[in-house]
């Protein structure tokens, strides 16, 4: 199901009931590090940068306001040369992302918090 556009296929359609790849232009050739899925989003990212689609009910990274993204978008909050992404995990509420420097960053309700500094052994 594509009802929120959580599949980031363009031209955007209801459903995609074949795989099919999504539209991955924003990332600009960077190589892809992983991917997860919550049931309204999906989130691709990089050895440093993290890019979300779908429902943006304040898990994805992104201001209020629009309230469905239908192409991959950078999370602005988590944009620093310095910051290595190792792991990216989410559910439909929150999204959750371990750099190499061992900090935890939440992203939920709008906004990107830093809930773990230079975590050991994580």
């Amino acid at each position: 199901l594509n009802q929120y556009h959580q599949l980031g296929q363009t031209p955007v359609t209801k459903d995609s009931p074949l795989p099919k790849q999504m539209n991955l232009k924003p990332l600009r050739g960077q190589g892809v590090s992983g991917v997860c899925v919550g049931r309204f989003h999906s989130i691709v990212w990089t050895v440093d940068r993290v890019y979300t689609v779908g429902l943006n009910a304040g898990q994805l990274g992104h201001q209020k306001g629009e309230k469905i993204l239908s192409q991959l978008s950078q999370v602005a909050l988590l944009r620093h040369t310095e910051l290595g992404i190792t792991t990216v995990v989410c559910s439909d509420a929150a999204t959750v992302c371990l750099t190499t420097k061992g900090d935890v960053f939440v992203l939920h309700d709008y906004r990107c918090r830093k809930i773990v500094s230079k975590g050991k052994d994580i």
